[in-house]
C-alpha cells in the first residue's frame, strides 16, 4: 500500500480539517433556500459570509483529495507509462486551485444587511425572530441559485473525472490477463476497498446538498407540504381512494413534525448528554417540554406510518374487512401510546447546577458558545430512562409494522385469487407505498442509531449533532418530495405548480432589486 499512503494521508487530513472547522470554528445554523445563516462558533474568524466561503472551500478540498486518491490507482493500473509527477501535480493542483477560485463570485455581491433584514422580516415570515435578531445573522444573498449553480459546475468538473476513471480502472482490472490470478484479485479486492472508503461517506453529503438545492428552486417554507396535501385530495385517482384518507394522515403528521422541527424547535443538541437549547418560536418553558413534544411528534409520525400498512392490511389480507370503530379504537389507541412513552424523563427533571457539572464530565470538549447560552437546560441525566423509553417506543410500532408487512407481502405474492392484471396493480402499488414510507424513514433510522451510539461510547461531536437534527428535520419534505414522485397522478400536476411557484420568486426578487435601486438614486 505504500504507493497510496501519501493520497491516503491527504484524504485524511482534509476530512479531519473539514470535522474540525464544522464543528469549532463555524457551527452554522443555516437558513435554506435563503443565502443567509449565523455561526456559534468563536468570534476571531470572520463573519458567516467569511465562514461559509472557507466551509465550501474545505469541503471542495475533501472532494478533490478523493479524485486525487482514485488518480492514484489509475496512474498506476491504467497508465502504460506513468505520467511525469510534475504533470500529475499540475492536474491535481488544478483541482485544488478550482475549489479556491469558482466559489469566490458568490460572495462578493454581499447586499445591504439593513434592507435584506427587512425583507425578510416583511416577506419571509417563516423564519425564527430568535435567528434574525442574533447578532451573527448574516445574510450572503437573497436566493442560492447562484451558490448552487458553482456548486454544480464544479461536481461536474469533478464527476466527470471520477467517473473517466473509474470506468478505465475497472476496465483493467476486470479484463486484464497479463498478470497473475493472485496479483489481479489482491489489486481488485484493494480498488474494492478504495472505492469504500472514498464513496460511501460522501453519501452523507447527499441529503443536505439535494435539499438545499431543491429548496432554492422550490420556497419550501410555503409549498411543499400544501402542494403534498393539495395532490392527496384533489389528484387522488380511484383506485386509490381505499388508501386516500391514511396517506392524508401519515402527510399532515410529517408535515407537523416538520413546521415543530423547522420553526417551533430547531435544536442544538450536545449529545452524548441529553441537553441542548431551541432558536425557534417555542411558547414552550423549557427545553425539556419542547423535547418532550419533538419526541412524542416522532412517535405519532411512527403510529401514522402504522395506519398506512393496517388500511393495506385490512384490505388485502382479512378475508373479512374489521368494522370501523374497531378499526379507530386500535390506531386512536396507537397514537396515544406515542404520547405517554417519553412521559418519565419529563418527571425527572435534574437540577441544572449540578446537571450541567455532570455534562462537563461527560463531554469535557464541549462547545462554550452552546454550555453557557442563557437557555442550555440539561433534560434528565441518567440515560438509561431514555434509553429504555426509545426502545419500548420503536418495539412497539416496528413489531406491528413489520408483521403487516410481512403478511400482506405473502399475500400478495402468493394469491390465486384475483386476476393476473389486479395483482400486478397490488403489487407495484404496495411497492410504491413501501418506497414512500421506508426511504425518508431512513432519515429517521441514522439519526437514532448515531444517537445511539454517542450515548453508548460517549462520543461528543458538534458537527454530527447539528447533521442528525437537520437530517431529521428532513423527513417531512423529503417523504413527500418521494410521495410526489412515486405516484403517477401526483408527478402529472408537478410542472405547472412549480412553473407559478418559480414566477411568483421572481416577481418578489425583482420587487427587492426595484427597491435597491431606488435606494441607492437617493
Amino acid at each position: 500500500m505504500k504507493s497510496v499512503k501519501l493520497t491516503m494521508l491527504n484524504l485524511s487530513f482534509w476530512n479531519a480539517l473539514l470535522e474540525i472547522y464544522l464543528s469549532i470554528i463555524y457551527i452554522p445554523i443555516v437558513i435554506f433556500p435563503i443565502n443567509a445563516g449565523l455561526y456559534l462558533g468563536p468570534d476571531i474568524f470572520g463573519n458567516f459570509s467569511i465562514r461559509s466561503y472557507f466551509a465550501v472551500v474545505i469541503l471542495g478540498f475533501v472532494t478533490s483529495s478523493i479524485v486525487t486518491f482514485l488518480e492514484n490507482r489509475y496512474d498506476v493500473l491504467v497508465r502504460i507509462n506513468r505520467l511525469k509527477m510534475s504533470r500529475r501535480i499540475l492536474h491535481l493542483g488544478l483541482n485544488y486551485l478550482m475549489s479556491i477560485i469558482i466559489y469566490i463570485p458568490p460572495f462578493l455581491n454581499i447586499p445591504d444587511q439593513k434592507e435584506m433584514r427587512e425583507y425578510l422580516e416583511k416577506f419571509e415570515r417563516g423564519i425564527s425572530i430568535n435567528i434574525l435578531n442574533h447578532p451573527n445573522f448574516f445574510i450572503i444573498a437573497l436566493d442560492f441559485k447562484n451558490l448552487a449553480m458553482f456548486v454544480a459546475i464544479f461536481a461536474l468538473f469533478l464527476t466527470c473525472q471520477v467517473s473517466f476513471m473509474l470506468k478505465y480502472i475497472i476496465s483493467t482490472l476486470y479484463s486484464q490477463k497479463s498478470q497473475s490470478i493472485k496479483t489481479l484479485k489482491m489489486q481488485r479486492k484493494f480498488f474494492v476497498l478504495i472505492c469504500i472508503h472514498t464513496i460511501l461517506p460522501p453519501m452523507i453529503l447527499i441529503l443536505p446538498v439535494s435539499y438545499s438545492v431543491f429548496s432554492s428552486v422550490m420556497n419550501y417554507y410555503n409549498q411543499v407540504h400544501l402542494f403534498g396535501a393539495y395532490c392527496i385530495l384533489f389528484n387522488t385517482p380511484i383506485q386509490m381512494k381505499s388508501v386516500k384518507w391514511a396517506m392524508l394522515n401519515m402527510h399532515f403528521w410529517s408535515a407537523i413534525f416538520d413546521i415543530f422541527m423547522g420553526f417551533i424547535y430547531i435544536p442544538i443538541t450536545s449529545f452524548p448528554a441529553t441537553a441542548g437549547y431551541s432558536l425557534g418560536f417555542s411558547p414552550f418553558k423549557n427545553f425539556a417540554e419542547e423535547t418532550y413534544i419533538g419526541v412524542s411528534a416522532l412517535g405519532i409520525l411512527g403510529a401514522s406510518i402504522l395506519a398506512f400498512f393496517e388500511n393495506r392490511y385490512d384490505r388485502l389480507v382479512r378475508s373479512k374487512p374489521l368494522e370501523n370503530w374497531k378499526r379507530y379504537t386500535y390506531l386512536i389507541f396507537n397514537h396515544l401510546m406515542a404520547l405517554t412513552f417519553y412521559i418519565p424523563p419529563l418527571l425527572e427533571i435534574p437540577n441544572q447546577v449540578e446537571a450541567k457539572f455532570r455534562v462537563l464530565e461527560i463531554i469535557p470538549n464541549i462547545s462554550r458558545d452552546i454550555f453557557e447560552n442563557e437557555r442550555y437546560f440539561v433534560v434528565c441525566v441518567s440515560r438509561t430512562t431514555l434509553a429504555f423509553c426509545i426502545g419500548i417506543d420503536l418495539l412497539w410500532f416496528l413489531t406491528q409494522t413489520f408483521y403487516m408487512f410481512i403478511y400482506i407481502s405473502w399475500t400478495l405474492y402468493r394469491q390465486k385469487v384475483s386476476s393476473s392484471k389486479t395483482l400486478i396493480i397490488q403489487k407495484k402499488f404496495f411497492l410504491a407505498i413501501c418506497i414512500q414510507t421506508i426511504v425518508p424513514f431512513m432519515a429517521i433510522v441514522i439519526p437514532v442509531v448515531y444517537i445511539i451510539f454517542s450515548y453508548l461510547t460517549d462520543y461528543y461531536n458538534q458537527a454530527m449533532n447539528n447533521l442528525v437534527m437537520f437530517t431529521l428535520m428532513c423527513y417531512g419534505q423529503l417523504s413527500t418530495i418521494i410521495m410526489i414522485i412515486i405516484h403517477k397522478p401526483y408527478r402529472q400536476v408537478l410542472p405547472n405548480i412549480l412553473k407559478s411557484i418559480c414566477a411568483k420568486r421572481h416577481k418578489n426578487l425583482k420587487i427587492v432589486a426595484s427597491h435597491q435601486r431606488s435606494a441607492s438614486l437617493f
